[in-house]
């Protein structure tokens, strides 16, 4: 365990956020949950950190593409030209 993970609850979840980081699927991180010893409620938590994990990164990276799309310039006519 890390110096941070106090749980086995701890250690999933450093486990999960390395699965997201690797950029690995939520398919994958529900496979890893299967045969975890924890509650029902701690294994959809896990899930739920993932899904969010994944979700923000999808958002940051979609953010990303954005601003580097080159943007079409709308120029007005110079004046007493129409």
């Amino acid at each position: 365990m890390s110096p941070g993970a106090t749980s086995m609850f701890d250690l999933y979840r450093e486990q999960v956020e390395g699965i997201v980081q690797d950029g690995r699927s939520i398919a994958e991180v529900e496979q890893a949950l299967d045969g975890v010893q924890l509650a029902a409620e701690e294994r959809a938590a896990l899930w739920l950190l993932a899904w969010s994990l994944r979700a923000r990164g999808a958002r940051v990276e979609g953010r990303a593409q954005r601003t580097r799309r080159p943007r079409a310039l709308v120029l007005a006519p110079a004046p007493g030209r129409a």
